[in-house]
């Protein structure tokens, strides 16, 4: 019978159909997921690389004021001293006065 060999091809047909689409979705898919994950791929990158030149900055931020506290740091330092020396004698008399010993 003719009409049951047609219907055995049109299965044919349909299976075929069926697994060349599925297939060529999955194919489909795979190019998605590999565009996909080397887009994230790059992002992934540009954030650590904004990351790593924000670091720099800071770094670089900080060094400075370390370096410019260090240098206020060292002035006060010599200029109490300049004080004390200025003052020692003063501050020595001063000293001998209160325990009473200005013999």
């Amino acid at each position: 019978m003719e009409i049951f060999n047609w219907i055995k091809d049109i299965e044919k047909i349909y299976e075929d159909l069926i697994s060349k689409a599925r297939d060529a979705n999955l194919r489909e898919i795979e190019e998605f997921r590999a565009t996909q994950e080397k887009i994230l791929g790059e992002l992934l990158d540009q954030k650590k690389k904004n990351v790593n030149d924000t670091l720099l900055l800071l770094s670089d931020g900080l060094k400075s004021n370390i370096k410019s506290f260090e240098e206020e740091l060292g002035s006060s330092i010599k200029n109490m001293d300049k004080a004390y020396q200025e003052k020692v004698e003063d501050l020595k008399k001063l000293i001998i006065d209160k325990l009473g010993m200005n013999f």
